[in-house]
């Protein structure tokens, strides 16, 4: 299944720390709460082996989608026999062959590997380890093709699409 919208409707600001699955948000004690992490920006590496200046993709100023659809993809890509286990803890089941990641079905959706502030600077926890849905998710004309989900859930956050850049 593709990214599908959990609500066509607006969404609040998510809460400060991350939430589960059920809209709470995570205590200190949860075995599935996240460690403090320090947003960086992305650097690139020259073919000489050298790092270059800071790169940050206008994904990593948005995450817009992360926190408004629902992410839902197959099953057989987080199983504990493909070793992907981060993807694997932080989806559940979803129907008899596909899973979802936890915090995109909530009141308040928001992807529990979303890490940052949607609008100002955001990563993915798992980003070398995110489901197909993600990997295949387009921004907004990239490659000159329109996205309106993007669009949509940028509009929600009161973002400009894409398309005006």
């Amino acid at each position: 299944m593709p990214w599908l919208p959990w609500r066509q409707r607006r969404v609040p600001p998510a809460p400060a720390g991350p939430e589960t699955a059920t809209g709470l948000p995570l205590t200190a004690h949860s075995p599935t709460a996240l460690p403090e992490i320090t947003l960086a920006p992305i650097t690139a590496t020259a073919s000489d082996g050298l790092r270059t200046t800071p790169v940050c993709s206008p994904c990593q100023r948005c995450g817009a989608c992360c926190a408004f659809y629902l992410v839902s993809f197959p099953g057989n890509e987080a199983t504990n026999s493909t070793g992907n286990n981060e993807l694997f803890d932080l989806s559940l089941p979803h129907g008899e062959t596909s899973r979802f990641m936890k915090g995109t079905k909530a009141r308040h959706p928001r992807c529990l590997a979303l890490l940052g502030t949607v609008g100002g600077h955001v990563t993915c926890r798992i980003y070398q380890h995110r489901p197909s849905t993600c990997r295949t998710f387009r921004r907004s004309w990239e490659n000159d093709t329109g996205n309106t989900l993007c669009d949509r859930a940028r509009g929600v956050f009161g973002l400009e699409p894409f398309s005006q850049y």
